[in-house]
């Protein structure tokens, strides 16, 4: 039997949990998003940060490009363009690198940020929508 753990949970629906060898987000129009890794390293991670993000900015495109980030998510500023890159393109770039700190390097470099800025920003992700708030501003 295989166990699941709620990562989190929102007013929305939109739950966040970690399986034995997958997270997925499951979200309010029925779909699922799933997040695997060989290693297990960064997986619940982008799962979190992802339905953070859909909470904040409801349905997000996630695009194969690393060049282009959906137009909402760009609105919303850079906080969530780097929780965006990191959530949707963080297991490629661990299979480029095989070290996780090198996965919010390459994200960051991406943004012309550092990689500490881009555990900062998903982090703010996370506390702004655990918190309510969209923006910085409490709604």
């Amino acid at each position: 039997m295989a166990l699941y753990d709620i990562l989190d949970e929102y007013e929305n629906g939109c739950v966040a949990v970690r399986g034995p060898t997958t997270c997925f987000v499951d979200i309010p129009d029925g779909d699922r998003v799933v997040f695997e890794e060989s290693t297990r390293v960064l997986y619940d991670r982008r799962a979190r940060v992802y339905a953070a993000l859909y909470v904040m900015l409801g349905p997000i495109p996630l695009l194969d490009d690393r060049d282009v980030i959906p137009v909402k998510v760009a609105a919303a500023g850079k906080p969530a363009m780097a929780a965006y890159l990191f959530a949707n393109h963080g297991g490629d770039y661990y299979s480029e690198s095989e070290r996780k700190y090198e996965v919010y390097q390459k994200v960051g470099s991406a943004l012309g940020i550092g990689g500490t800025t881009v555990k900062k920003y998903h982090r703010r992700v996370l506390r702004d929508v655990q918190d309510k708030r969209v923006g910085g501003i409490a709604r």
